[in-house]
């Protein structure tokens, strides 16, 4: 979008980091036929310059691919649990415990029901009432809440 705004406007595109448009020589290459633009870590970067940075940027993303994969692979060959928790992927018993455990807190619950879930969590959080798990409220965990309560939740 922002690309093709300078295009038609015949603008710079103005980027913090190279890496940070993209870790790939060959799209940089591309932006680089298609618009002007200048990186503010390398303001008077050349050209040429700029593609030998796009292809250390390329070779540093595969490298920390790589090292990410190998280390997630020793944590699993560890017995590491891998990944949080997620009530799509959490079975029958979890589901019912974290229904349970918001239940519990339901008369709280029915005090806010006419508020946002930012102003709601805001509430919980001054009446310093505890989320299931012990942690502050957040918005999130309000509309989590709510969906376990079967109710709709107002974001």
């Amino acid at each position: 979008m922002a690309i093709a705004a300078c295009k038609k406007n015949k603008a710079r595109l103005v980027i913090a980091k190279l890496d940070r448009l993209s870790r790939d020589v060959a799209f940089v290459a591309g932006i680089m036929k298609r618009v002007d633009f200048v990186c503010c870590d390398r303001p008077n970067a050349k050209p040429f310059e700029l593609h030998i940075y796009a292809a250390l940027a390329q070779e540093e993303r595969r490298t920390i691919s790589e090292r990410t994969k190998a280390g997630l692979q020793a944590a699993k060959e560890r017995g590491v649990k891998l990944g949080g928790p997620n009530l799509a992927r959490m079975n029958t018993t979890h589901q019912q415990a974290a229904v349970s455990r918001v239940e519990a807190i339901s008369p709280v619950f029915a005090e806010v029901a006419h508020l946002s879930a930012r102003a709601a969590a805001a509430e919980l959080n001054y009446r310093q009432s505890p989320t299931p798990t012990g942690a502050p409220w957040s918005s999130q965990t309000v509309i989590r809440a709510r969906l376990r309560l079967g109710g709709v939740s107002l974001a």
